[in-house]
C-alpha cells in the first residue's frame, strides 16, 4: 500500500456542518443552503431552481452557477454581516478535528477544498491549523460583491487539479493522495487518488471510492494514524 503524503478533504458535509448531522441530505449541508435558509423561503427556492439548473446543464460552467447563486442571496437580503456569521456558525463534524490532528502529528499534509466560499475554508484553516486550502468563490469588496469575486472551479476536475498541484509541489504522486468527501463533486478527484473514502456519500461517490466509511475514526484506524 502507498504511503499516505496528503490527505485532501471536501468541507461542507465532510469537515463541517450546517445541517443537524452528517446525514443532513448534501444540498442542505452546505453554506449555500444556510444563507439561504436564513434569508427565508423565496432565497431558499432560488437557490434550488439555480442549482436544477446547474445539475441539468443550463448554466454553462460550475462558476457561472456560482456567481447566479450568490446574485439570488443578495437579492433576497444577503449582506457581509449576514454572511460572516453564518460562516462562523459552522460545526465541525464529529471527529474531523481529531483526525486532522493525527494526520498532522504523522507528517502528513492535509488540505481542504471546498466547492463554496474561500472564506468559509479559510476560517476551517484556522479552527484546524490546516496550511492549504482552496474555494471556488470569494467576496473580494462586499460593497460591490458580483463584481469582486475570486474564483477557482474548485468542483470536480478542478479539486483534482489543486490536489495534482499539491503533490507535484511535494514531490510524490497521485497515489499518495487520500480523498475524503460526501458528494458528486469529489467523484474526479476519488477517482485519481491513490485512496478514497465516502463519508455520508452520495450514490455516485459510493461507487466511486475505495470506501465507505462511516466516521473519521474508521478512516484513521484504515490509515494507521
Amino acid at each position: 500500500m502507498s504511503t499516505t503524503e496528503l490527505i485532501v478533504l471536501d468541507v461542507e458535509g465532510t469537515v463541517c456542518l450546517f445541517g443537524d448531522s452528517l446525514a443532513t441530505p448534501e444540498a442542505q449541508n452546505s453554506l449555500w443552503y444556510a444563507l439561504a435558509n436564513q434569508l427565508g423561503e423565496p432565497a431558499v427556492a432560488g437557490d434550488a431552481a439555480l442549482y436544477r439548473q446547474w445539475r441539468d446543464g443550463d448554466m454553462g460552467s460550475y462558476l457561472i452557477w456560482c456567481r447566479h447563486a450568490l446574485a439570488n442571496l443578495i437579492e433576497h437580503g444577503l449582506t457581509k454581516e449576514i454572511f460572516f456569521s453564518q460562516v462562523a456558525s459552522a460545526r465541525l463534524a464529529p471527529g474531523s478535528h481529531d483526525f486532522i490532528r493525527a494526520a498532522t502529528k504523522k507528517g502528513v499534509r492535509v488540505a481542504l477544498v471546498s466547492g463554496g466560499f474561500g472564506e468559509l475554508v479559510r476560517e476551517l484553516q484556522r479552527r484546524l491549523s490546516v496550511p492549504y486550502g482552496i474555494g471556488a468563490i470569494e467576496v473580494l469588496d462586499w460593497s460591490a460583491p458580483l463584481t469582486s469575486l475570486s474564483a477557482f472551479p474548485a468542483y470536480g476536475a478542478g479539486k483534482t487539479a489543486f490536489a495534482r498541484a499539491l503533490a507535484d509541489d511535494g514531490g510524490f504522486a497521485m497515489e499518495n493522495v487520500v480523498l475524503v468527501g460526501d458528494g458528486n463533486s469529489d467523484v474526479h478527484l476519488a477517482r485519481a487518488a491513490g485512496r478514497s473514502f465516502a463519508i455520508n456519500g452520495t450514490p455516485e461517490l459510493r461507487a466511486a471510492v475505495t470506501d465507505v466509511v462511516e466516521s473519521f475514526d474508521q478512516i484513521a484506524g484504515a490509515l494507521k494514524l
